[in-house]
Formats: structure tokens, C-alpha cells, sequence
């Protein structure tokens, strides 16, 4: 049975077998890689909760907002052929080190230093896609909204707990194409993208743009 989704993301995603995906799997109680539960994390001092109606669904950093599509007619193929045309001419890029940062929606992890390399790939395929409109920031959102004297609780809690991972070298290796089959449902991904490009690029107009209607909508603005 064909499977369709109701919306993408586009999103970096740690590398699946690294323990900062394995903390991810197991803080939002959901493998986006295998598209199945896991056991959700439980911290002493820390209350239940902390990711419900948090719509990102998996441990990932959003490149564009989450987006719908006119028609799911071959819409899976043509988002796989734009993505693989700007992950060839794209290069890798550090994402590290990580820091817990509160944030006016909830607590992230985000990288502790600019990155103009970072704000180049989100350029670049919010391009590639026909949008104008890259993701404001780089992060990995963990947590819904909270109010000051709770996130300052959690982060220490996450800081601690992550904190070889915080330090740990994190690169931008690929980028990962997400399905979300329905409302409410957590995300899969489709398909990784290793971006192989270099120090020269193409210009946009070397490859075809052509695709399916895609209409981007802020979900993270929206009601859970």
C-alpha cells in the first residue's frame, strides 16, 4: 500500500547511529528513522510532558518550515530530485558545539557560534524548494514553551545529561527529507541526502527547478 503525507520537512538529523540521535529516540519516545516508539526518557526532578504538542515530532532542525503540497501526485520523486540537485553542489558544514538555549517556543539545542556555513545551506535549499523564506535559526527543538524558572531547570538537567554530546564535533553531513502521514502523526524519513559539493558551486539555474505546487506553511505558528 502506497503511503502519503500530508506535509515535509526538510531537516538535519543526526546521523542515526550516533548517540545524540539515540537521546533524541529516546527524549521524544519516537525513532523517526525506523518510524517506531521508543520508551521515552524519564529524568528525576523533570516533569512529564515536555514534548507533547511539539509538532517538529523527532529530534531535527527544520531548514524550511514544514510545508504541504498541492497535488501528491509523484510529489515524493520531484522533492527527492530537487534536494539531491542542491545536495551535490553543497558542502559540509560543522553544527558544533551545542549549547541548551531557551528560546521564546521552548528550549533547543543550537550551535554556540555563528555559522555562516549553516545560514548557506538554509539559503540554499529554501532556494532549491522556491522559497524565499529559510528557517530564522538553526536549532533542535526540544521542549514546548515554558515559563523562565522551569527552563532554567531543564536546561541544567539537559546540559548535564548531554553534555559530552554538546562537546562532541557535529557536522552537517546530509540532509534528511521527513514525511508526516497525517495530523498528529510523528514524521519518517523518507530519504538522506550527502551533500558532496565543494569550493565550486553551481549556479541555480543549472538544474531544473520544475516540481510539484508546494505550499509552505509556518506549523510551528499553528495550534496543536
Amino acid at each position: 500500500m502506497t503511503v502519503t503525507y500530508q506535509r515535509y520537512s526538510v531537516a538535519w538529523t543526526p546521523s542515526p547511529t550516533s548517540p545524540l540521535a539515540r537521546f533524541g529516540a529516546e527524549w521524544f519516545g519516537w525513532c523517526a528513522e525506523r518510524g517506531e516508539r521508543r520508551d521515552q526518557i524519564r529524568i528525576t526532578g523533570l516533569p512529564a510532558g515536555l514534548t507533547k504538542g511539539l509538532r517538529v515530532g523527532c529530534l531535527q532542525a527544520p531548514l524550511v518550515a514544514p510545508f504541504s503540497t498541492a497535488s501528491e501526485s509523484d510529489v515524493c520523486f520531484a522533492l527527492e530530485a530537487q534536494l539531491a540537485a542542491v545536495a551535490e553542489r553543497t558542502a559540509q558544514v560543522p553544527v558544533s558545539p551545542l549549547e541548551v538555549v531557551h528560546r521564546p517556543t521552548g528550549l533547543a539545542l543550537a550551535p554556540s557560534v555563528p555559522n555562516v556555513g549553516i545560514a548557506r545551506v538554509l539559503r540554499d535549499v529554501a532556494a532549491a524548494l522556491g522559497n524565499r523564506a529559510p528557517m530564522p535559526e538553526f536549532c533542535l527543538p526540544l521542549t514546548v514553551e515554558l515559563d523562565p524558572v522551569q527552563a532554567e531547570i531543564v536546561s541544567a538537567k539537559l546540559t548535564c545529561l548531554l553534555r559530552p554530546e554538546l562537546r562532541r564535533g557535529h557536522a552537517m553531513s546530509e540532509i534528511t527529507l521527513l514525511g508526516y502521514p497525517g495530523a498528529g502523526e510523528r514524521p519518517v524519513v523518507l530519504r538522506r541526502f550527502e551533500l558532496t559539493g565543494g569550493a565550486r558551486r553551481r549556479p541555480y539555474d543549472s538544474f531544473s527547478a520544475e516540481g510539484p505546487d508546494v505550499l509552505f506553511v509556518d506549523d510551528y505558528r499553528r495550534p496543536a
